[in-house]
């Protein structure tokens, strides 16, 4: 079995490989072949696919996402032959960073081939949380003449630069104002509604107003306001995953993410 790009005609039988507990996987994968920064595979037996996964590039760093074995194709090497193809898909001299989010059951997977931890993402939800709009005057909608700093503030929270990824979303970002500047923004159409923020006034404020959308989130373990915050107002955590890398470290300041983009791109 050897791995494969994969195409749109590809795209029916990704049924066949859907997680339980995930979200649709059609439209991620729908999004990666239609985007340039992205190299979705595949691993054939047959006529059947047994495996997917994806690159995703930014500037100078990269990510592995949705790796994904046929449940009658497991423990066979599967796994890691696709996270070997795709890490070799990746320039290492141009984007110096390859990580991913392991689940518990990939995380053996990701460590044979090289990768290193760094960090656990905690899963909370809360399925009858209703939390009534605040009236907060910090809170905006973003203007093109903050676009910079939105952009800034990204790059100084996740250590990459992520601007093609985050640039169609900016219309729709809302931000959080501290005297003459931005100290966080919430961007509600990237993926779970990714929230960042220099420091916790602004963070709760911009993970409630993400919370009335989506009662659901995944914060590093170093953020230790959103995970007081979270089970004080009735989210139980249900899983743990763990954020890791393969190359140099990034300068990523995991307190400053309030609400996670995804498991395929942190």
């Amino acid at each position: 079995m050897q791995p494969a790009t994969l195409t749109t005609g590809d795209l029916p039988q990704l049924k066949e490989l859907q997680p339980d507990s995930w979200p649709d996987i059609t439209p991620y994968f729908e999004f990666y072949l239609n985007a340039p920064f992205c190299q979705p595979i595949k691993v054939i037996d047959g006529s059947s696919i047994t495996g997917i996964g994806t690159t995703i590039m930014h500037r100078d760093s990269a990510w592995l996402a949705h790796i994904i074995v046929h449940p009658e194709f497991r423990n066979r090497g599967i796994g890691g032959l696709i996270t070997k193809s795709l890490t070799e898909m990746v320039d290492i001299s141009t984007h110096s960073t390859i990580s991913l989010i392991a689940t518990p059951m990939g995380e053996p997977v990701y460590k044979k081939a090289g990768f290193l931890r760094e960090t656990d993402y905690l899963f909370f939800k809360n399925e009858k949380y209703t939390f009534a709009p605040e009236e907060n005057s910090s809170i905006a909608n973003a203007t093109p003449d903050l676009y910079p700093e939105i952009l800034r503030l990204d790059k100084k929270a996740s250590g990459e630069d992520r601007s093609v990824l985050l640039e169609p979303h900016l219309p729709k970002i809302r931000i959080f104002r501290s005297s003459n500047s931005i100290s966080g923004f919430y961007a509600p159409t990237l993926g779970e509604g990714l929230v960042v923020a220099e420091n916790d006034t602004a963070g709760i404020a911009l993970l409630k107003l993400k919370l009335q959308a989506l009662p659901f989130s995944v914060v590093p373990s170093e953020n230790e306001a959103a995970i007081q915050f979270l089970p004080d107002n009735g989210f139980q955590q249900f899983l743990r995953g763990t954020r890791m890398r393969i190359g140099k470290k990034l300068d990523f300041k995991p307190a400053m993410l309030y609400g996670r983009i995804g498991g395929n791109l942190g």
